[in-house]
């Protein structure tokens, strides 16, 4: 099970690394697997998401799902408040 999870992880990354040029530390799926989560190195987010969000449409399109990327940091708080930021 685990294994499967990895490879998957792996290729969601991959699609992201492949538009963007960025590197992906982590993504995962919603409960309701309708939207990926990628999580991104520090400074990587306006290059993830390209000039007027064309980056993260092209990735929509090929994965068929809501994309949300979020930037790392090594202070906790300042990550959570990156990730609920819209909330």
């Amino acid at each position: 099970m685990r294994l499967k999870l990895e490879q998957e992880t792996l290729g969601l990354s991959s699609v992201l690394e492949r538009i963007a040029r960025v590197r992906v530390k982590d993504c995962f799926k919603d409960d309701n697997n309708k939207t990926i989560y990628f999580i991104v190195e520090v400074g990587d987010l306006g290059k993830a998401i390209g000039k007027g969000g064309v980056n993260i449409r092209v990735v929509q399109q090929e994965l068929g799902r809501r994309v949300r990327v979020v930037e790392y940091r090594n202070n906790v708080s300042d990550f959570v408040k990156s990730f609920i930021y819209p909330i």
